[in-house]
């Protein structure tokens, strides 16, 4: 009779200690497949910008993507989107419209989008390696902004050159289609930075930022 007794509670124990460990590998079954799921969800948040294009252009470059570029007056920081609601957006927050920078196309070499939470400065380059570079920083990265006519394409490409204001903190990349505005920059201290990528069409023409026909006019 002790014997049974004794053994029981041995069962007993032994349900018990199985239980809590089965409940034990659920618990962290459920938690991994929670954090597959959260990154799956993270990268499919990560929006491919160049993706939304609406060609507001038509007519002007039939097929590229219409790059608008604005000027925060405040922090001196350019911006580039081919999304014309993020374009309204700023608008209302104060950014200044300045036409049309260049028209992209939409397929082709991906030009990466990244932001600086401490700075407010946005970033952006063709560079797989500087874009790691960044977000191990600290910077966020934001998705493909826009896409970049193939160095080695043999069709027609116009360069995007990117300056360096050395004294900004933030703000300070410029990036044109328009050499002259790159060389006055260069003659007020910003450093030459070479070829960031490459348009289909440029959007300085006739001394002036070109803007999309009845907009903005």
């Amino acid at each position: 009779m002790t014997i049974d007794l004794l053994s029981n509670r041995k069962k007993k124990k032994m349900t018990k200690s199985g239980l809590r460990s089965i409940a034990t590998k659920t618990r962290e079954m459920v938690a991994a497949l929670f954090s597959i799921l959260f990154i799956v969800i993270a990268s499919a948040a990560i929006p491919n910008y160049a993706r939304a294009y609406d060609n507001g252009g038509a007519g002007w470059a039939p097929g590229s993507c219409v790059m608008y570029r604005l000027y925060n007056r405040n922090s001196g920081e350019h911006f580039y989107t081919c999304r014309s609601e993020e374009r309204d957006m700023l608008r209302s927050k104060g950014w200044r419209y300045e036409g049309v920078g260049w028209f992209a196309p939409t397929t082709g070499d991906p030009v990466f989008r990244l932001y600086n939470r401490n700075a407010g400065d946005h970033h952006y380059t063709r560079s797989s390696a500087e874009r790691d570079m960044l977000v191990a920083k600290g910077w966020r990265y934001e998705g493909v902004g826009w896409y970049s006519v193939p160095e080695n394409s043999a069709g027609k490409k116009y360069p995007l050159y990117r300056q360096y204001n050395p004294r900004a903190r933030r703000g300070n990349h410029n990036y044109t289609t328009n050499k002259a505005e790159n060389d006055m920059l260069v003659r007020l201290g910003w450093k030459a930075e070479g070829i960031g990528w490459y348009a289909e069409a440029p959007g300085y023409t006739h001394g002036g930022w070109t803007t999309i026909p009845g907009e903005y006019e």
